[in-house]
């Protein structure tokens, strides 16, 4: 039976998640086969989708350390619409996903985030986190409407999973459960324009040029 971790938004509630899941790991209930998060949770997802099931009680402590001591200062910083977009402005959260930079999934992960152009849910998983890295789907999972800018990422603009789905739905998850992670990411749908620019964007970030999409 396959165990799947679901976690769900709800801003600073992510460190109280945090918590939640570091004693099932002390317990000895981690393990997960599959783990799916949305809005904070998608931090924390991506963090547990980079440590391997039998490392998950040796660095418990790593993983605590994303919420423990963090300040509102490091996740935003006023800008009251001067963008004419939100009340504040990311880029302090951004800087702080650098942690991600070295890293990369060891087991499957969604990602659940909502599109503007389609009004939808969308998922991402570790294929897209494979071609991207994680910073720009974290961008699009936590984007608070109004609090924060709308996410623009290919060819479309995100805002946070939440607004559709605090949950992956079910469905999705056993179609995610029964492919394995070489085959299409579920729910993903991609026009030519978006694959061009994908390959594009992976091109760029093989020749390590900085540019905007």
């Amino acid at each position: 039976m396959k165990r799947v971790l679901v976690l769900s938004g709800g801003g600073s509630h992510g460190c109280f998640e945090m918590g939640i899941v570091s004693r099932l790991i002390q317990d000895g209930k981690g393990s997960w086969d599959l783990i799916t998060g949305v809005s904070a949770g998608s931090l924390n997802a991506c963090y547990l989708s980079t440590i391997k099931k039998e490392d998950e009680k040796t660095r418990i402590d790593e993983f605590k350390k994303l919420w423990i001591n963090v300040k509102n200062s490091d996740i935003y910083k006023t800008e009251c619409f001067l963008n004419g977009l939100s009340v504040y402005n990311t880029d302090p959260f951004k800087k702080q996903l650098d942690i991600f930079n070295d890293r990369e999934p060891v087991r499957p992960v969604i990602i659940g985030t909502t599109s503007l152009t389609t009004s939808s849910s969308q998922i991402f998983t570790e294929k897209d986190i494979y071609e991207y890295g994680f910073k720009d789907l974290i961008m699009c999972s936590t984007a608070i409407p109004i609090l924060f800018p709308p996410y623009p990422f290919l060819d479309d603009v995100f805002v946070d999973g939440g607004i559709t789905s605090n949950n992956i739905e079910e469905t999705k998850l056993k179609l995610r459960l029964s492919h394995n992670k070489n085959s299409n990411p579920v729910g993903v749908k991609r026009s030519e324009e978006t694959k061009q620019k994908m390959r594009e964007a992976q091109l760029r970030k093989n020749k390590n040029v900085k540019t905007t999409i």
